[in-house]
């Protein structure tokens, strides 16, 4: 019994460590379902928890182990474009 608690929580372990930095492949889906939904314009970020959003700004996802969230923003701002940090996806 003690060896296959000991399995269970290993196993634990190492699935949460392959999904500790999933950030790109999460935001990617979350990006075909924004494209299917016919949004030519928009940018999504992975920013750490509890970061101050901005107005045009909401939370999409999660990513990281938990760590990090996918903020979405409609359109491709000047601001946004410059910031190397940013994906902006676009259908043009």
């Amino acid at each position: 019994m003690t060896k296959f608690i000991f399995l269970l929580c290993f196993g634990l372990f190492f699935v949460t460590f392959g999904y500790a930095n999933n950030c790109p492949e999460i935001k990617d889906q979350i990006a075909e379902k924004i494209k299917a939904n016919g949004v030519a314009e928009f940018s999504l970020q992975d920013v750490d928890k509890g970061t101050t959003l901005k107005d045009n700004q909401k939370i999409v996802g999660v990513c990281g182990g938990g760590t990090k969230d996918i903020v979405y923003q409609r359109g491709a701002s000047q601001e946004n474009s410059q910031d190397k940090s940013i994906s902006i996806y676009s259908n043009k």
